[in-house]
């Protein structure tokens, strides 16, 4: 009996090793930010209530753009910004797409040196 429920135990294991090597081979990867060829225009963005980075991100992304890759390009031009913490009043840099300009009150302020 001892040798039937090590066996099942074995079968088990070696079925969720599988399926997590299958399921970790066939998800896509994340995709690498792409460098910009010249930099960016950023302007400034005051945190209104509600607002998450993610719709922030959206709102700022270019057409062709992966918001994910906005998320990205905002938390490198924010250092130390915590996406779980944001507070209403906090002002943050984002990419000044005409989109973005006509769609949130944004204080635009040129690149710093």
């Amino acid at each position: 009996m001892q040798h039937l429920i090590t066996a099942t135990i074995t079968i088990i294991t070696f079925i969720a090793i599988t399926l997590a090597a299958f399921y970790a081979a066939s998800s896509p990867a994340p995709p690498s930010p792409t460098p910009q060829a010249s930099t960016p225009a950023w302007a400034r963005h005051q945190i209104h209530p509600g607002e998450t980075l993610w719709a922030i991100a959206r709102a700022a992304s270019c057409p062709r753009t992966d918001t994910r890759e906005t998320v990205y390009n905002i938390m490198q031009a924010n250092p130390g910004l915590d996406p779980g913490r944001l507070q209403v009043g906090q002002v943050i840099k984002v990419p000044a797409t005409p989109g973005y300009l006509a769609a949130y009150t944004v204080i635009g302020i040129p690149e710093e040196p």
